[in-house]
C-alpha cells in the first residue's frame, strides 16, 4: 500500500469512530452505516476495508474485547465488501442507494443481538423482538441521511480525493 491510501485508511477508520462516538447518545440515529456506504462508492475498496477494519479495532481498544465491539470488526468490513459489489447497481439511482442503506441500517441493529446467543436463545429472542421497534425507527432515519446528505457527501469526499492526487 501507499503512504495515501494508508492515509486514507486511517482517515476513514477514525472518521467512523468519531462519528460512533458522537452520535451513540442520540436515540435513533446512526451515521455509520452511511457513512461506510459513502466511503465506499467513493474510495477504492481496500481503503475502505481497512478504514472499517480499523474502526472495529479502534472500538475494541477503546471500550473493551466485548462480543458486541467484535461484531463492529465483524460486520462493517463486511458491509464494504458487499456495497463495493453492488457499486454498479447502486450508484447514480439515489432511491436504490436510499433503500440499501436503510435496509443495512436495519440489519445492523437485528445482527448486534446475535452475541446474547452466548447466553440463551430465548434472551436472543426477546432482545431481537424488542430491538424490532428501534431497529425499524433507526432504518428510516437512515434512508432520510441517504436522500439528503449523499449526494453531497459524496461529492465533497471525490472532490478530496481528486485534489490529493
Amino acid at each position: 500500500m501507499k503512504t495515501r491510501e494508508v492515509i486514507y485508511s486511517a482517515f476513514i477508520g477514525s472518521i467512523l469512530y468519531l462519528l460512533f462516538v458522537l452520535f451513540s447518545n442520540i436515540l435513533y440515529v446512526e451515521m455509520l452505516t452511511f457513512t461506510l456506504v459513502v466511503f465506499s462508492l467513493s474510495f477504492p475498496i481496500y481503503t475502505v476495508v481497512y478504514g472499517a477494519l480499523l474502526f472495529g479495532m479502534l472500538q475494541i481498544l477503546l471500550n473493551g474485547l466485548l462480543p458486541w465491539n467484535v461484531m463492529y470488526l465483524c460486520i462493517y468490513p463486511l458491509y464494504a465488501l458487499i456495497t463495493y459489489v453492488f457499486k454498479n447497481i447502486l450508484e447514480n439511482h439515489p432511491l436504490r442507494i436510499a433503500f440499501y442503506g436503510m435496509f443495512l441500517s436495519f440489519l445492523m441493529g437485528q445482527l448486534m443481538e446475535l452475541p446474547f446467543l452466548f447466553f440463551s436463545k430465548t434472551i436472543t429472542i426477546a432482545y431481537i423482538l424488542l430491538g424490532l421497534k428501534t431497529s425499524i425507527i433507526q432504518s428510516l432515519i437512515t434512508f432520510l441521511e441517504f436522500l439528503f446528505l449523499f449526494d453531497p457527501v459524496k461529492r465533497i469526499l471525490i472532490q478530496i480525493r481528486k485534489e490529493s492526487l
